[in-house]
């Protein structure tokens, strides 16, 4: 059993940025909850870690140089998107440099700034853009979407970050950034991966994708008529003196009317199963998640603990509250 030792920070020293709310009032004991594929996969994998990250609306401070990359990765291309005409790559590497500006991973880090500015420049050359063959729909680029997936009647008290109180309905809404929609001869949702390996297995991931059909089922919704995805895969590695450090393939994937249905019956149901958790004011652990692609879970040290250590370790300055919006542009 590990112990760690709990930071003795006061109030003086934080700087507090309070989360964004998990359950939203609307009135008359009914609430909002907004739910993306980021917490739509913690609810699936681990109860426990949405709790934490959903819930109680914390996250942990340390950064990750991968999740990073794709990131500034994705704020490149959607300036690519939306400047075609214009000397976009200029604009890219500026931007790239600036979000760079200070982060530091640490020396053994290959995810840098120079490597991504190497990412984006090859990714142009290999995919110019007078070439690419489809067009982007106006308005589509980073498209933020607010859809309604239906209504759960709770009819309980429930304990959040926010306090306990009553909850009569929540009304579900599916949530998200879309990169792009685009005219390929069929409508298509276009998405931007950063990867460090690619093969069979990455690309079959798409094949059943949850993010993927719920995007397209977005589009749908949104009034564009959407029948699959452009996958648009971007590998980073490590550079060797033999290795490719850079790789950029791109799939096509059709999703039936039937998936579609069958996603959005699974999302919802998959939702009100966490509500459910929430009623009970149990949320259990799945350990088997514990370490993943990313590497360990980032709940593993409250995990740890002894149950009477817990509350203390998540309300650490080892956490923070989470800020992010799922419905809200990155640029």
């Amino acid at each position: 059993m590990q112990t760690i030792e709990l930071p003795n920070i006061s109030v003086d020293e934080q700087v507090i940025v309070p989360p964004t709310p998990f359950l939203i009032p609307i009135g008359n004991d009914d609430y909002e909850l907004n739910v993306d594929n980021t917490s739509k996969e913690l609810f699936e994998t681990c109860a426990r870690a949405a709790q934490y990250y959903s819930v109680l609306r914390r996250e942990g401070v340390a950064e990750r140089a991968a999740l990073f990359r794709g990131s500034v990765c994705h704020e490149a291309l959607g300036i690519r998107k939306r400047n075609p005409t214009t000397d976009f790559q200029k604009e890219q590497i500026a931007h790239i440099i600036t979000r760079y500006l200070d982060r530091d991973f640490g020396p053994d880090e290959w995810r840098t700034c120079e490597h991504l500015i190497d990412t984006i420049t090859l990714y142009n050359k290999q995919w110019p853009i007078a070439s690419e063959p489809f067009t982007i729909f106006e308005g589509s680029t980073e498209l933020p979407f607010k859809i309604l997936l239906g209504k759960a009647e709770l009819n309980c008290e429930v304990t959040t970050h926010a306090g306990t109180f009553y909850v009569r309905n929540v009304f579900v809404y599916w949530t998200g950034i879309i990169d792009g929609i685009i005219d390929y001869g069929q409508v298509l949702v276009m998405d931007h991966k950063t990867t460090s390996v690619l093969g069979p297995t990455f690309f079959d991931d798409f094949v059943l994708s949850s993010q993927m059909n719920g995007y397209v089922w977005s589009a749908r919704k949104l009034g564009y008529p959407a029948v699959g995805l452009l996958l648009d895969a971007i590998a980073g590695r490590r550079p060797t003196k033999t290795g490719v450090a850079h790789e950029y393939q791109r799939n096509r994937y059709f999703y039936e009317e039937a998936h579609l249905a069958e996603w959005e019956k699974d999302t919802f149901t998959l939702i009100t199963d966490f509500l459910e958790h929430l009623c009970r004011g149990y949320f259990p652990k799945s350990p088997k998640w514990c370490f993943g692609k990313y590497g360990r879970c980032q709940y593993w040290d409250v995990c740890s603990q002894l149950p009477d250590r817990r509350q203390d370790l998540i309300q650490s300055d080892l956490y923070k509250n989470v800020t992010w919006s799922p419905i809200a542009p990155t640029l």
